[in-house]
């Protein structure tokens, strides 16, 4: 309904209006504003102030985009069994809206670059806004956390962030583009939380080997158990026992039985 009246040459905003309503929406509406802002860029620019400006919602709208991009299997094969009713749109055609392959903060480098001026600082502020009551983001924070979100956004509005770099187009022609390059500090973090995710990889990988091992005598050798001891002890186990799973004790007694 939404999506027809836009192509049909009325104003976003005033359609926008209509969608959330007067006084306080649910939250589920949200999902239908974003679905719009996204398919109908650039025409949408004004009214997505608000939404871009929202560290919370850009955060959140990440794991959206993950689920429509995830395919969920249908093990019991109930899909065949849903009947869509009839109506002027399909689920099929829904899906294949442009939305459904973006997330939110995809559009703040088109502000850096595209503007309008005014819109990008409108929501420059309100990002800073956000960040002072936020306050600083934790040291394990990414970018599903509203308080590290609101200042990798920050930074995507600044064009000083970006280098030019060579783009190669389908046709085999190259063309100059802009890649965006973190700040100095967000580099840093982004980089320490990459390095803990790939140290947790090799620690289930370990954990893994070490229960395949047990289980399968073969899959042992004397080089495997020393691999094996030394990757158990070299995990770091949980600070709090909430979170302690005993999977790094686990792979400690196997190791050492393997041995």
């Amino acid at each position: 309904w939404a999506h027809k009246r836009i192509e049909a040459g009325e104003a976003f905003e005033t359609m926008l209006a209509d969608v959330l309503g007067a006084g306080d929406a649910p939250a589920a509406y949200l999902l239908v504003a974003v679905d719009l802002v996204l398919s109908h860029w650039p025409a949408s620019r004004n009214a997505a102030v608000p939404f871009l400006g929202c560290p919370e919602l850009l955060a959140i709208d990440r794991q959206r985009w993950s689920h429509d991009v995830t395919p969920v299997p249908d093990i019991f094969g109930l899909g065949n069994l849903q009947r869509e009713p009839r109506g002027l749109a399909t689920l099929e055609s829904l899906k294949q809206r442009p939305s459904r392959r973006a997330m939110l903060d995809e559009r703040l480098p088109d502000l850096a670059f595209e503007g309008p001026e005014d819109v990008r600082q409108r929501v420059a502020q309100l990002l800073r806004d956000a960040a002072t009551r936020l306050g600083p983001y934790g040291e394990d924070d990414d970018l599903g956390d509203a308080a590290f979100m609101a200042a990798h956004a920050s930074n995507l509005l600044v064009p000083e962030n970006y280098a030019d770099v060579e783009v190669r187009l389908r046709d085999g022609r190259t063309t100059v583009g802009k890649q965006y390059v973190a700040p100095e500090v967000e580099r840093r973090h982004m980089e320490r939380l990459q390095s803990a995710r790939d140290e947790r990889s090799t620690g289930v990988n370990v954990q893994l080997a070490i229960s395949s091992a047990l289980d399968d005598r073969r899959r042992s050798s004397p080089e495997f158990a020393e691999h094996a001891a030394d990757g158990a002890q070299r995990q770091t186990p949980p600070a709090d026992q909430e979170n302690d799973s005993g999977l790094q004790q686990q792979a400690v007694v196997g190791a050492a039985m393997i041995a």
